[in-house]
């Protein structure tokens, strides 16, 4: 869980005048790192800056001594509610400084042997603050923090977050990792998630300084393990951190992809119903716009439409739809996870505000995990000054924090990246669908194996087959399409601009998030502006096809392009002063 709320100041002489701040930053989440500190070569311009992580910094299976002080602390904290005093704050809250110890002394010196480069000091949390004279110095060492504070929980993460990037039918990454199962991936695994590093090479310049980083980061990971006693892991590959993204996307970042349940839904109010009447009901559930809800920025974004007369969908006959797990349908279910949905935020804009200054108030919500699923580490490296809540699959990169002129954090936006199509079976064959007029064989994905039993699914065009169904009584095969797909990695396009100096204004901002194909709800704040943007790689589909329904897998009703940027849902210091999600 993270909870971060900040006031901004304006005024004072120091860099850029108008950025200056007085920062009170709130947060609650899960971190990790190691490091020894030289002096602070970034400057702080918060007066004041806290913050709470309840799952702390260690991540030992047995766990030492003062691990559970920042849960304490956050249960002390939780029963005042709305009754936080000024006093409440330094008894339980920590530093969140930047670039410094702040009142979290004395700090303790880790050294990385080879690397006098860097320089690691651990404050009495735990939390890691690294200096370093050079960039490749900084993601180094990030990638020594996350093998030594959360190297079990990376080993466990990384072979089953594969089953994430392949999109294997039925089975959660996230579910597995916490139910501690064991995926050993196979070949065609291994080159399908591979295909990522040709991705990210076609962003140019930046796509390329990535996978530098990717590169780095992964060589500070594999020299933990050589430094310590024992046997050593296998080592650390780009395709275990492109696995590790998709887990990310899966668990918070991607929505859609229940058109057959929720189409065989609507088939059975219209047999009970009526037409009309079952698709007026159905329409009134799904909430597909409603004119009174409440909205978080002012504007209308208009994306996607109900047609009158939906030719390119189709609806699954009640009670037909079969689910085809790619393992065993028994672990398939007892490792599900169901998604997040408790992230808020609520920004007020200095116009508003009591202070003067913009407020933010911010609570993703990733559950309560030991060892946490985030860590937190105080950078300062050429290109990468931050302080805040990073994970494993950022090489060095903020997730959710600040920087010298800002903070950021995400709630799950949810936006439907995924369609299911049902394609039309030939010759009553299970396996051959009918596509562009023509009868094509489905492909046969061998994924590895879970727990030594094997992993495999059947793949169309338009991806992994989930199911079966039938649609007026003929049989059809359920696949799914996902815009993110074996592009999940691209989110560190935008999690490289958060940390590089790149964001220096709302607008800055909305360029930096609108690079990552995942759908996130993104806050930024700075002594100026509150503001926010819906990123996420949205399709755009057919007038004729209803995005609640199943989509003809025919051919002839395939995606027509993506949102532009300028067009995704994006706003700076609404009119009536607030500016809330959840």
């Amino acid at each position: 869980m993270f909870v971060r709320r900040i006031a901004l100041d304006s005024g004072g002489t120091e860099r850029r005048t108008h950025l200056k701040k007085r920062l009170a930053t709130l947060a609650a989440a899960a971190a990790v790192i190691t490091l020894p500190v030289a002096d602070a070569t970034a400057k702080d311009y918060a007066a004041t800056a806290l913050n709470i992580i309840p799952s702390g910094q260690y991540g030992d299976i047995t766990q030492p001594p003062g691990a559970d002080t920042q849960a304490k602390m956050y249960d002390g904290l939780t029963p005042l509610f709305d009754q936080v005093t000024d006093e409440d704050l330094t008894t339980y809250f920590k530093s969140e400084a930047l670039g410094s110890l702040g009142t979290d002394g004395p700090g303790t010196p880790e050294v990385i042997p080879g690397r006098p480069e860097i320089q690691i000091t651990r404050d009495k949390y735990n939390v890691p603050h690294v200096v370093s004279s050079t960039h490749e110095g900084g993601v180094f060492a990030a990638g020594w923090i996350a093998a030594e504070d959360r190297g079990l929980l990376l080993q466990q993460a990384r072979f089953n977050g594969r089953v994430a990037a392949i999109d294997a039918p039925g089975l959660s990454a996230i579910g597995l990792i916490l139910g501690l199962q064991s995926f050993d991936p196979s070949e065609q695994t291994e080159a399908e998630v591979a295909k990522q590093t040709k991705v990210l090479q076609r962003q140019g310049k930046a796509g390329q300084a990535v996978l530098a980083d990717i590169d780095t980061y992964v060589a500070g990971i594999n020299a933990f393990y050589e430094n310590q006693p024992g046997p050593d892991p296998e080592p650390f590959t780009r395709n275990d951190i492109y696995a590790l993204n998709a887990v990310k996307g899966q668990f918070l970042g991607q929505g859609g992809g229940d058109e057959a349940r929720r189409s065989q839904f609507l088939g059975g109010l219209q047999q009970r119903l009526g037409r009309k009447k079952g698709m007026s009901v159905f329409n009134d559930l799904r909430q597909f716009k409603n004119d009174g809800s409440p909205t978080t920025i002012d504007g209308r974004f208009p994306y996607g439409r109900i047609p009158k007369k939906a030719r390119g969908s189709v609806i699954a006959d009640p009670g037909s739809f079969t689910e085809t797990p790619a393992a065993d349908p028994a672990v398939a279910r007892r490792y599900a996870t169901a998604p997040t949905q408790a992230s808020n935020t609520l920004m007020i804009t200095k116009e508003r505000s009591a202070t003067g200054r913009p407020l933010m108030v911010g609570g993703p919500q990733i559950g309560y995990n030991y060892p946490g699923l985030t860590l937190e580490m105080d950078m300062q490296a050429p290109g990468l000054v931050w302080r805040g809540a990073t994970s494993a699959p950022f090489p060095g990169y903020l997730l959710i924090g600040r920087g010298e002129d800002f903070a950021t954090t995400l709630t799950s936006a949810s936006g439907d990246i995924i369609d299911q199509y049902a394609e039309k079976l030939c010759g009553g064959s299970d396996t051959a669908y009918k596509y562009k007029g023509e009868c094509r064989e489905m492909g046969s994905f061998d994924a590895g194996t879970l727990n030594g039993e094997p992993v495999t699914f059947r793949t169309t065009v338009h991806g992994p087959v989930v199911g079966y169904a039938t649609v007026k009584g003929k049989r059809v095969a359920i696949s799914s399409k996902r815009s993110s797909y074996g592009r999940d990695t691209l989110d560190l396009l935008y999690n490289r601009r958060l940390s590089n100096g790149a964001v220096r204004s709302p607008k800055t901002f909305f360029k930096a998030a609108a690079l990552t194909p995942q759908t996130f709800n993104s806050f930024y704040i700075d002594n100026e502006h509150v503001a926010e943007y819906t990123a996420g790689r949205y399709p755009l589909r057919p007038d004729d096809v209803d995005p609640g329904l199943l989509t003809k897998g025919t051919g002839k009703y395939e995606w027509e392009g993506f949102l532009d940027r300028e067009d995704h849902p994006q706003g700076i210091d609404a009119e009536d002063g607030t500016m809330t999600n959840w």
